[in-house]
């Protein structure tokens, strides 16, 4: 096989196994809670504000510019509140969630050793990426099954117009896959450096505060260069109404996936299995 036939196979295999797992289950179950709860918070929210005749879009504004910027605050005025709440629990969650989806990916198979069933049939640079490919798609899938909840419950409540929260929900879903994709990189990586899934989960956990605090001291420290090595920094520029922002955060996103993705193969190739 080619490397990319090498790479569908495992991704199926994977999408296979993950589908039937516990763990799956269980982390299915957790997003579609938490879209439920969203859902019908931001629904009695909105309700509430219709029925006093206050200006929604208006306070929604003002908040996505505390949030964001100007730029992006005016594209997003008049997007259903719905959307924009499961969009910014979807950002926010993604470290975490990325993590507990990813972190026995490599190293439960190297503590059982199962790796040398796939690596004697495919090339190991094709497995580590059918590893990185395999969840990035679980992650977005559950992203978008949790969000598609969600709208469906504003929606079903009359709080948010179909069109809209549809066609806004599945255009910022895509906007933010570039973010997932860099978060799964880095938690395959991760897992292929140890072959005990707890420690692995713990390095992805650490990772992921130790990149939070680098955007924080940046953030305060008015060190924007430091804000770019965590994934979530770009989701202002992916958002804005400047291609030119867009492509830089899309650059962004892409560079620390492919750098991880690169660094995991390599270390991958040259390990004892």
């Amino acid at each position: 096989m080619n490397p990319m036939q090498e790479v569908g196979h495992l991704v199926g295999r994977e999408l296979r196994r993950s589908v039937r797992s516990a763990k799956g289950l269980v982390l299915f179950i957790l997003c579609a809670m938490g879209a439920a709860g969203t859902a019908m918070l931001i629904s009695a929210s909105e309700k509430a504000l219709k029925d006093g005749h206050l200006d929604a879009s208006g306070a929604q504004k003002q908040f996505l510019e505390g949030v964001y910027d100007a730029a992006v605050a005016g594209r997003l005025a008049n997007v259903p509140g719905i959307v924009i709440w499961m969009l910014i629990g979807t950002v926010a969650l993604a470290p975490g969630f990325v993590a507990l989806l990813g972190f026995d990916a490599v190293s439960a198979e190297l503590q059982f050793r199962s790796v040398r069933y796939w690596t004697v049939r495919m090339r190991r640079g094709s497995y580590f990426v059918g590893k990185v490919v395999s969840v990035f798609v679980l992650a977005g899938a559950a992203t978008l099954i949790a969000q598609v909840l969600g709208w469906g419950i504003a929606i079903g409540r009359g709080v948010a117009p179909f069109g809209d929260t549809v066609g806004w929900g599945l255009v910022l879903w895509v906007t933010i896959l570039p973010i997932l994709l860099a978060w799964c990189a880095l938690s395959v990586f991760l897992s292929s450096l140890v072959r005990t899934p707890i420690l692995a989960l713990l390095f992805n956990f650490g990772a992921n505060f130790l990149l939070w605090m680098c955007w924080l001291v940046g953030k305060l420290a008015t060190q924007p260069w430091i804000r770019w090595v965590y994934p979530n920094h770009v989701d202002a520029y992916l958002l804005s109404p400047s291609s030119e922002n867009v492509a830089l955060g899309l650059v962004a996103n892409l560079v620390f996936a492919a750098v991880f993705t690169i660094a995991g193969t390599f270390i991958f190739q040259q390990r004892d299995l």
